[in-house]
């Protein structure tokens, strides 16, 4: 007759292992969701190139203008779930802030880029071309440099960017509809270095 005990014994590796595999899982979503947030937040700053040069088309082709008008509404849609999806569902953490600074000026960088579709707005292929190279290069360093604040869309429905500090002493960028005053708050992480604010 088989000892029972070695069934136990085999099956402790596997009852070590599965909460192991589990926070290794959580751990894998949650960088990928933190990237995720990241791209996304960049694009979404870029959105307003689309919408303009959609609506530069609307006179020469409804089926251009429609296409890239609605490029600009999904990917704006797309950052507003996030943020609803990241308040309703992430892990809330309680911070002190010792130090913020508003760095919403920095999104009328921007304006220069949302004109470019206006300067190129003629059916010649080689000024669309140019136009969308100029947008991958901005779009990718801007993910490179890991820059999220020059996010004018968001600011137009609400939000504001603070870098700030807590007692800890690292530093981030919090995405809030507050005032990003110094003081203690609740924030989730969509990724090392971009917090969103929870409502007090």
């Amino acid at each position: 007759m088989a000892d029972p005990r070695h069934g136990l014994v085999a099956e402790i590796p596997h009852l070590i292992n599965e909460p192991l595999m589990r926070t290794a899982t959580r751990q894998t979503i949650a960088h990928m969701l933190s990237r995720f947030a990241h791209v996304l937040l960049v694009a979404t700053s870029l959105a307003p190139i689309s919408l303009i040069y959609g609506i530069s088309k609307a006179g020469a082709s409804s089926r251009v203008c429609g296409v890239y008008v609605g490029l600009a509404a999904v990917l704006t849609t797309m950052c507003l779930g996030l943020l609803y999806y990241a308040a309703r569902n992430g892990s809330v953490e309680s911070i002190l802030v010792a130090r913020s600074k508003c760095v919403d000026k920095d999104a009328v960088t921007f304006l220069v880029a949302y004109a470019l579709p206006l300067i190129v707005a003629t059916d010649r292929a080689q000024n669309l071309v140019a136009l969308v190279g100029f947008v991958a290069v901005v779009f990718v360093v801007l993910v490179r440099m890991q820059v999220a604040q020059a996010n004018p869309v968001l600011g137009a429905f609400g939000y504001h960017f603070f870098e700030v500090s807590p007692a800890s002493g690292e530093t981030a960028l919090l995405v809030t509809r507050g005032r990003g005053a110094p003081g203690s708050t609740r924030v989730v992480r969509l990724s090392d270095l971009i917090w969103l604010e929870l409502p007090k």
